[in-house]
């Protein structure tokens, strides 16, 4: 954890590949400079990939405490292993934000209502999903021009800053009720190959990587699947990981 070891830490991962899930890097960074007036003895985490690590920067601009950028260094298990440590993830939909619930962290999400309220939701109840239904919700948009993202823009700064303080209030709580999950080798009986494994959200962090730890492990018949931006796309981080390319 390094500038981190021996205090909360709140960790955030504002990044996303779609225009339609985000929330805005100015929001994210008024956030965080609120957050840290409110919590100064808390430290700053952020995670994401490699490709998030601008928007990262940005968005910590104003925390003058203990801070580390973490986007594009850790692998998914390692991701894990940090959100393990942490007081409250901040995020929106998205991959890190699933590792979060799974790992027990209690989530505050700027969700956009490009899906159904509930369907994609972080797992568990300890979570604070801002979600606006307006009129145009479930239109499963990757990017949203007409409406401007209405859903996203209409959540405030003060919305998500009194989401993380109830969190951060009853964090003595929140931790005696954690679920920690470990990730663990396939359960295969010795010498059987598995079958086809589909990996979804290929495009992602969180499924290339799995792709790439997978063919790792000599497992190799997988489909992928994810949001491409154009009919035809090969996602790249994919292709690199099915195809063995590393550099």
């Amino acid at each position: 954890m390094g500038s981190l070891a021996g205090r909360p830490a709140i960790v955030c991962g504002p990044g996303t590949k779609m225009q339609a899930k985000d929330w805005g890097a100015d929001n994210w960074q008024e956030l965080l400079t609120q957050l840290h007036a409110q919590f100064p003895g808390y430290g700053l985490a952020l995670v994401g990939a490699q490709e998030d690590a601008e928007v990262s920067e940005h968005a910590a601009r104003n925390w003058a405490g203990a801070k580390v950028n973490l986007c594009g260094t850790l692998s998914p298990r390692e991701t894990a292993a940090l959100l393990e440590h942490a007081a409250v993830f901040l995020g929106p939909d998205s991959g890190p934000m699933h590792l979060a619930a799974c790992a027990g962290v209690p989530c505050v999400i700027a969700f956009s209502a490009r899906g159904l309220p509930g369907v994609w939701y972080p797992a568990g109840r300890q979570h604070q999903v801002i979600y606006h239904q307006t009129s145009c919700y479930g239109c499963n948009l990757e990017t949203c021009t007409v409406e401007a993202r209405r859903c996203l823009t209409s959540i405030t700064v003060a919305e998500m800053a009194a989401a993380v303080g109830r969190v951060l209030d009853g964090a003595s709580d929140v931790a005696g009720r954690r679920r920690v999950v470990h990730a663990g080798p396939f359960p295969l009986r010795k010498g059987e190959p598995p079958g086809m494994l589909i990996v979804t959200g290929g495009a992602g962090f969180i499924g290339s990587n799995l792709v790439h730890e997978l063919n790792a492990h000599g497992i190799g018949d997988i489909l992928v699947g994810g949001q491409l931006r154009q009919a035809g796309e090969v996602c790249e981080p994919a292709r690199r990981a099915l195809c063995g390319h590393h550099g």
